[in-house]
């Protein structure tokens, strides 16, 4: 038997990961505050990211990875790349995306 398509794009939108914007820590903020622990990617390396590459980000509780789906100018859109065990605030865990900017990276890994 064949699903309609209004019943199989609905059963596909209830498997799709969240996409939100939640509050990051700004990367310069915690690079001050804890210099043995977070260093700042140089300027060169966050002008070049592009869709693929991976960054780091901090939500407060905890650092996680976020893989580059999206990138256009200062914003920039990704999925998280880690399960979260800190996840209490915001709910959110790997595959969702999220919104970040280039001041909330503080590690880089291009492809």
């Amino acid at each position: 038997m064949i699903q309609s398509s209004k019943h199989a794009h609905e059963s596909l939108a209830s498997i799709q990961p969240k996409r939100r914007c939640i509050a990051l820590v700004d990367a310069e903020h915690l690079a001050q505050e804890h210099p043995d622990s977070f260093g700042l990617p140089r300027a060169e390396v966050l002008e070049v990211m592009k869709p693929g590459d991976c960054v780091k980000v901090c939500d407060g509780r905890e650092r996680f990875w976020v893989l580059l789906t999206e990138v256009q100018g200062d914003r920039l859109v990704g999925t998280i790349d880690n399960h979260l065990v800190g996840a209490v605030g915001h709910g959110l865990t790997h595959p969702d995306e999220i919104l970040l900017r280039r001041t909330d990276i503080y590690q880089v890994q291009l492809r």
